[in-house]
């Protein structure tokens, strides 16, 4: 009988029979206006809005109210799972490609002279996939087609209070949703044999999380920020799932193969993450910044069947640490450059058979160009992130490859 094994590896699919994207890596890409262009080095900072994703406690050392406005208008990935596609013993390698648009986040902050006050809305993740794939060799004909879709939104209300001239504090309450859904479609066929397979798997979560921080001026040119998000407390969480196999037997049958699970619960929760930055200013002229994040272990039957039909699908998260750095230099006087470096390493264990199926580390860079007057900044730039790992196929551990290209652009309004 033929046989039909794939894989999406990495961010588009990990395992068929739960179906979620990736929940290993936790910095895709940096999101905001001039924390975007610093890499995400934005911790000790913080004074402009999109600190109230990155430490709440800084929103109030803004110097005016604002609206802020980014978005990555474009984002193009490119990879290669090693023997990503299994027929029967022929394999072959499963390119990736594709071309997205991520919406926009958005910051309204009204700021008085000891507080600050802040309405968010952020997509700090988002994938969209689609792409098909032909194999046509060695007396098999057949035809992959997919579709993924995987975002996540924050939206909530941010509040921040001077201490004293050197110290502030804040915090942010987010609702947090994620929607995923994912579409396979495989035919193939030899001489002697035929099979026919089709899956779907769609999913949504909703959570809280809180993010807290401090900013303290250690001296007129040095700052530090702490900042502490907490894990996400479900609020809601279904799903349900399809999937279907046709051979040649069953060729004129009514009902093939098929299996349908409805009212999965889903629990997605975000780790707890930690903090620390440091950052160095000259007059505004130049700024440099450096943050490190530790993001606590999590694991977590991540889709529950209540009627029992299917095992739980279980998602391990292990401790990871994750670093950025940025600098600011304003090179003329309208006129900065913006760059920075950052990590995304996985959470994931070691793939194995039986445990997880893919790992996969990035390294990251921006460079970006802003432009500043009195009550306006825009901002240009883009981002890349390298990653490489491994990724399980068909009980085999192959190499994993994938590059991020993403162009940005962001603008702000003060007043």
């Amino acid at each position: 009988m033929l046989k039909i094994r794939w894989v999406f590896g990495a961010f588009l699919l990990v395992q068929a029979s739960q179906g979620l994207a990736d929940d290993a890596n936790y910095q895709n890409y940096v999101v905001g206006e001039r924390a975007a262009g610093m890499g995400g080095a934005y911790t000790a900072f913080s004074e402009s809005a999109e600190g109230t994703l990155y430490n709440p406690g800084g929103i109030v050392f803004s110097k005016e109210s604002q609206i802020s406005l980014s978005a990555n208008i474009a984002r193009w990935t490119q990879g290669t799972i090693e023997n990503g596609i299994t027929i029967d013993s022929l394999k072959k390698d499963l390119d990736l490609s594709a071309l997205q648009v991520i919406p926009a986040s958005s910051v309204a902050l009204r700021v008085s002279k000891e507080s600050a006050m802040a309405l968010s809305f952020y997509t700090p993740d988002s994938i969209s996939y689609a792409g098909d794939e032909e194999l046509v060799e060695g007396g098999i004909d057949a035809l992959l087609s997919y579709r993924v879709n995987d975002s996540l939104l924050l939206a909530g209300p941010s509040y921040s209070l001077k201490i004293n001239e050197t110290l502030g504090v804040g915090g942010s309450l987010f609702y947090a949703y994620r929607r995923f859904l994912r579409e396979t479609f495989i035919i193939g066929s030899t001489a002697t044999a035929f099979q026919q397979v089709f899956s779907k798997s769609e999913y949504n979560y909703g959570g809280l999380l809180a993010i807290l921080g401090a900013k303290w001026r250690m001296s007129p040119v040095l700052d530090l920020g702490f900042a502490v998000r907490s894990v996400s407390w479900r609020l809601h969480g279904a799903g349900e799932s399809l999937s279907s196999t046709t051979t040649e037997a069953e060729v004129s049958a009514t009902n093939p193969s098929k299996t349908v699970l409805e009212d999965l619960e889903v629990d997605l929760p975000l780790p707890w993450k930690f903090t620390l930055g440091i950052g160095y200013h000259d007059n505004q002229r130049f700024s440099v910044g450096g943050d490190v994040s530790l993001y606590l272990p999590n694991d977590f039957a991540a889709v529950h069947d209540p009627q029992g039909r299917a095992s739980d699908a279980f998602i391990k998260q292990e401790l990871t640490v994750n670093g950025n750095v940025g600098m600011e230099y304003r090179f003329r006087p309208l006129w900065s450059f913006r760059g920075g470096l950052f990590t995304n390493f996985s959470s994931a264990p070691d793939v194995e058979v039986g445990g997880s199926t893919t790992q996969i580390d990035y390294y990251g860079g921006v460079a970006s160009v802003a432009y500043e007057r009195a009550h306006y900044t825009t901002q240009f730039g883009v981002q890349t992130a390298y990653g490489s790992g491994d990724t399980l196929v068909s009980s085999e551990i192959n190499d994993l490859s994938l590059l991020h290209v993403t162009v940005m652009i962001a603008t702000s309004f003060r007043f």
